[in-house]
């Protein structure tokens, strides 16, 4: 067989596997479909009009019907055939999710955000107050507000919108993985949108799915900076700082600190390190003035007791509370007590911590992540520090565990939500750093920053 025949049947045996994955995605969206066209009429979809909407039923086949809608969007995005089907199989998990499997935990905690959120777009349709920095609250409704304009009033509507946001943002952040890599593995994208947690939280209707667009459209950004496409690079970190700061606006500082660091130390125009610095330094000042007027903090003992207090009163909600004895308005107390705080919120809960099935399985993945952290750990090398990469990483998984790990400490059942806004990014992280250095020498992380001595850190296929 020449070389011309190996190409056209390898072409051939493409077009087939993506025809029959194309199919199979087809197939499981009419599964679903006529699956939740029954379900409409069970009694789980019908107790929700007893706490949130008046007629479940309609509002839940409105959901089913938009939800169907966005599946076609999908096969008009602009990547790569496969990516395209990969992201259809991902959005048909969120589909289970949002339309069957959350119904369940909605019914269990009935005082959710997310139906605060869709009484006050209901109840406040067409009058819109505009957004604001950092009002993330006021945002989500003004936003729902906004879709009511042109989508019908129903809540599972709203909570796919978020889903599909949701699922923007695992894109994007499997993009910039394939940049770092210079390669790319549909699988990657698979294990990112499947990840349980990732896959729960990023489809709910609230701000962590916004949140995580905009985190991962930063991430995107520093990719292609590293990537020496500063332009579009530029753009994407402006667009996801502008996104996470209406909406968490102490999460924007947070980004800022990794990105003083790339822009720093791996810029090397001179010209470009100074208008950038001077950018980001900038950025960093406006948020920081907001930040301290919205929480009237005045010096860096009011931070901290400012964080003391709210880390606190996040003990006593739900039934996964826990008090902390360490003063953290204190400096010293506070940074001892900072890696029993960053464990619980990468690490917490573990299994049996919290007694229910949502508890048991977050304690599983957190047991698996647990894992590969400690075989990152044992497979550290000082030369990663030189990846670009990988310090961005680092630096903002360190600076988000100061801020939320008292948070989350405080109140297991919130930890498990609030990883989320770190967890690709940490998934990614440990990864990498915990494969073998030979495991696949012709992948490279940046190969055009980092000789190729010290940049064989690549991710599993």
């Amino acid at each position: 067989m020449n070389r011309s025949t190996s190409i056209q049947f390898g072409l051939r045996s493409i077009s087939g596997s993506l025809n029959t994955a194309l199919i199979l995605s087809l197939l499981l969206q009419a599964i679903l479909l006529l699956f939740c066209v029954f379900f409409s009429a069970s009694d789980v979809v019908k107790a929700g009009s007893s706490y949130i909407y008046a007629d479940a039923q309609t509002d839940y086949l409105w959901g089913v019907f938009i939800g169907s809608l966005l599946t076609g969007t999908i096969f008009f995005w602009p990547i790569k055939p496969d990516e395209k089907i990969i992201v259809a199989l991902i959005w048909q998990a969120k589909l289970v999710v949002c339309l069957v499997l959350m119904l369940f935990y909605e019914a269990y905690f009935i005082d959710l955000d997310a139906f605060g959120y869709f009484n006050t777009a209901v109840s406040e349709s067409g009058q819109f107050s505009g957004l604001a920095f950092g009002d993330g609250s006021n945002n989500i409704a003004e936003i729902c507000k906004a879709i009511f304009t042109v989508l019908p009033e129903s809540y599972h509507v709203l909570k796919l919108f978020f889903a599909y946001v949701g699922l923007i943002g695992i894109f994007f952040f499997y993009r910039a993985i394939c940049i770092a890599a210079g390669t790319a593995n549909p699988n990657w994208l698979l294990g990112l949108g499947l990840f349980p947690s990732i896959l729960f939280w990023s489809s709910i209707l609230g701000k962590d799915p916004i949140s995580l667009f905009g985190i991962a459209c930063t991430s995107f950004g520093i990719a292609n900076i590293l990537a020496k496409k500063n332009t579009l690079g530029l753009l994407a970190i402006i667009f996801g700082l502008v996104v996470v700061s209406y909406i968490r606006i102490w999460l924007a500082l947070v980004l800022l600190v990794p990105i003083l660091y790339v822009i720093i130390f791996t810029m090397r125009s001179k010209l470009a390190r100074l208008g950038l610095g001077f950018a980001a330094f900038a950025a960093a000042a406006t948020l920081l003035t907001n930040f301290n007027e919205r929480f009237e903090i005045e010096s860096g003992r009011d931070a901290l007791e400012r964080l003391d207090t709210l880390s606190r009163s996040w003990s006593d909600v739900g039934g996964s509370g826990q008090f902390v004895t360490a003063n953290l308005s204190n400096p010293v107390e506070f940074l001892a007590f900072a890696p029993i705080a960053g464990f619980a919120a990468l690490f917490r809960p573990l299994p049996f911590e919290i007694s229910s099935l949502f508890g048991t399985l977050s304690g599983i993945e957190n047991t698996i992540l647990l894992f590969l952290f400690l075989r990152a750990c044992i497979r550290f090398r000082w030369r990663h520090w030189r990846n670009p990469a990988i310090a961005f990483s680092f630096l903002f998984v360190l600076v988000w565990v100061l801020l939320y790990g008292p948070i989350s400490y405080q109140n297991l059942g919130t930890a498990m939500r609030f990883k989320l806004q770190v967890l690709p990014i940490f998934l990614a992280l440990i990864l990498v750093i915990g494969q073998k250095v030979k495991t696949n020498p012709n992948i490279q992380l940046f190969p055009y920053q980092i000789p190729p001595d010290e940049a064989r850190w690549t991710l599993p296929k």
